[in-house]
């Protein structure tokens, strides 16, 4: 892992993003760069790669004076922060100027705060965390609180576990090594389950096997649904990092139904890492 992405409207989660990114930045020797956005105007064009194009009958003046300001913001944000490497402003769409900006950089990792469903502002409204996580090739780690504090002893890597395949979790796994991390593989048991416990658990082994997964625990927990078991399971056992896989080409998660884990992203209140399910 080498770049990590903080996306940043200057509010306060920025500073909840960049202190988790550094934390994983500077322990990776990684570097962080900065993007922040000036929103355009519907009718505004595009090239390919998603820079701004000037169409010569507008007036644009005021999109590149608050262009420069915003600029201007975000390099003293930057000021005194350890493994910022770049900052970067763009004019455009907030989630696919994050996209073009993962790709044109090649980034491994985004951090960002996010409000869920817990306010409507408008960098972090629920809607940009949710694109993301359903459009973005690369993980994406959200918080919604100050984690400067944060030392991820245990992951809750939740899953059906209805399939064994070998998945891309590189990055989880240097999250997990750089914080010598516990990864908990979390099932959770609603009233429909229909497998038994040494059905999931033989699934899980076969699963934690296919992917070279270490030091890792197998949990069950019932509840009522998963979103709200993953809660309460998260809470009691003091949880420092929730792990989520999203399918994003079918809409379906292979281990959830991505409502469940846009529910889960967007209602529970720990940290979370999604990732693009890719087969190998």
């Amino acid at each position: 892992m080498k770049k990590i992405l903080v996306p940043t409207d200057l509010t306060v989660l920025g500073d909840y993003a960049y202190s988790v990114a550094n934390k994983i930045a500077s322990s990776n020797n990684a570097e962080i760069i900065l993007i922040s956005v000036v929103m355009a105007p519907q009718n505004t064009l595009f090239d390919a790669n998603g820079n701004f194009i000037e169409d010569g009958e507008s007036d644009y003046s005021i999109l590149k004076e608050k262009q420069a300001l915003l600029q201007k913001r975000l390099d003293e944000f930057a000021e005194g922060k350890d493994q910022i490497s770049k900052q970067i402003t763009v004019i455009g769409n907030i989630n696919q100027a994050i996209l073009n900006c993962t790709k044109n950089e090649q980034i491994d990792l985004i951090v960002m705060g996010t409000n869920g469903n817990y306010s409507n502002t408008l960098f972090s409204h629920q809607s940009h965390a949710e694109f993301l996580i359903n459009h973005s090739t690369i993980p994406i780690i959200t918080l919604k609180c100050d984690r400067s504090d944060i030392d991820v002893n245990k992951i809750a890597f939740v899953s059906d576990f209805l399939e064994t395949e070998s998945y891309a979790l590189e990055t989880l796994k240097t999250i997990q090594s750089i914080f010598n991390s516990t990864l908990i593989l979390l099932k959770i048991l609603t009233k429909d389950q229909v497998r038994s416990t040494e059905e999931i658990t033989a699934t899980i082994e076969a699963f934690a096997n296919k992917n070279e997964l270490s030091n890792y625990k197998i949990h069950f927990y019932e509840d009522k649904s998963v979103e709200h078991g993953v809660a309460k399971f998260c809470a009691e056992k003091d949880i420092d990092l929730i792990a989520l896989g999203t399918h994003q080409r079918s809409g379906f998660s292979k281990f959830f139904r991505q409502s469940i884990t846009d529910d889960i992203v967007n209602n529970v209140f720990h940290p979370i890492f999604t990732f693009p399910i890719k087969e190998n």
